[in-house]
């Protein structure tokens, strides 16, 4: 089995922002995503025990789990919007 080492391995392509939940969730404009949005929030809290962080522009990531990854995202919510 290879090993993967350090010069093998790739930056996280979506990294934590610091950007507020609550500016990226009120700037849904669809009502349903918006409230489904908050709802989750207030869900995945709980759920969790973690609070809710940006990934990129537009993940809301839960608490983080290492592995292959200096940081990676545990649990999330990718609002997409529909076509």
């Amino acid at each position: 089995m290879p090993v993967n080492t350090s010069r093998d391995r790739t930056e996280n392509k979506i990294t934590a922002t610091g950007a507020s939940v609550e500016e990226f969730l009120a700037a849904i404009e669809h009502p349903v995503r918006h409230r489904d949005g908050l709802r989750l929030l207030d869900l995945m809290a709980q759920v969790t025990g973690q609070p809710a962080e940006m990934w990129g522009p537009t993940v809301v990531g839960f608490g983080r789990y290492h592995y292959g990854y200096r940081h990676a995202t545990l649990i999330l919510h990718h609002p997409q919007p529909v076509d």
